[in-house]
């Protein structure tokens, strides 16, 4: 039996084996390729970009960015990608990016500052026309964003920011979120309340733990330091949990500091045959799926 064969688009076409094929100068081929102007008859111009497709050529982008002092894209940067919330900001950035006609870069910096550091050398690098950024925690890259805002690259951050930043920025007013959150939940006949809390901390989660302490004092919920629990994973807020209800009312009100912690909640309640919302009521920020 002859092996099966697969159509397969050609690689590796240069500018001069399209100008060669059409039998035109490479300038030509060039201007023609990137859609500017070049006299040239209409069948000539068919001739190029026939013998584009046919030998498969590809621009080279880096080569354009030099020339043109920009590459069409943008470079994002997110310190992490296994939460349903930064993903859903990527999809959105990258659907508006390439509605512009540009491209998106998306790095991850692991919510590391070297990491984060490398990533953004390596995209100016590129000569990306713009960052949207989700820094790290602390001013260990300070100097970086001030060089880059000295260079007028377009700089924008969100879902946190640097502290004494005064560049655009879109962010969560967390603290304000969390007096809300308790106030539902004390509208909702909630009296004693538990927070719970990512182990590992930054100061938009801190805002919000200060928010959620205001507004149960405010509205008179029953809320010690006895009933923050901060937790790095999933059997932690389980066990947490768990110890929580065993003590607590028979029907509390919990305060969820990301919807990384949900599966938790839930592995607890079920385990003590509780449901929502007959047996507790429940807030916290980001999608519930």
């Amino acid at each position: 039996m002859a092996p099966r064969t697969r159509n397969r688009l050609p690689i590796g076409g240069t500018l001069q084996e399209v100008a060669s094929k059409a039998r035109v100068s490479k300038a030509a081929a060039s201007r023609v390729l990137n859609n500017l102007p070049v006299r040239v008859s209409e069948r000539t111009r068919a001739g190029i970009l026939a013998a584009a497709q046919a030998i498969g050529y590809r621009p080279n982008l880096i080569a354009r960015a030099l020339a043109r002092r920009g590459s069409r894209s943008v470079g994002v940067v997110v310190p992490a990608i296994l939460t349903s919330f930064y993903p859903e900001i990527i999809a959105a950035l990258e659907t508006r990016i390439r509605a512009r006609g540009c491209q998106a870069l998306v790095c991850c910096s692991d919510d590391d500052p070297q990491h984060e550091r490398q990533h953004l050398e390596d995209l100016l690098s590129r000569r990306v026309d713009g960052l949207a950024v989700s820094p790290v925690c602390g001013t260990a890259n300070e100097d970086l964003f001030e060089t880059i805002r000295q260079r007028r690259c377009p700089l924008i951050f969100f879902d946190r920011a640097p502290e004494g930043c005064v560049g655009p920025q879109v962010t969560t007013d967390n603290r304000g979120a969390a007096l809300e959150a308790v106030r539902f939940l004390a509208a909702d006949g909630m009296s004693a309340l538990a927070y719970f809390g990512e182990a590992g901390r930054n100061p938009a989660l801190e805002d919000r733990l200060a928010g959620a302490r205001e507004s149960a004092a405010l509205c008179v919920v029953e809320f010690g330091p006895d009933r923050v629990f901060l937790c790095c994973d999933r059997e932690a807020v389980r066990q947490a949990c768990r110890r929580f209800l065993a003590a607590g009312p028979a029907r509390p009100g919990l305060f969820l500091e990301s919807n990384r912690l949900l599966l938790g909640v839930l592995d607890a309640l079920a385990d003590q045959g509780r449901f929502f919302p007959d047996h507790a009521a429940l807030v916290g920020f980001d999608a519930f799926h």
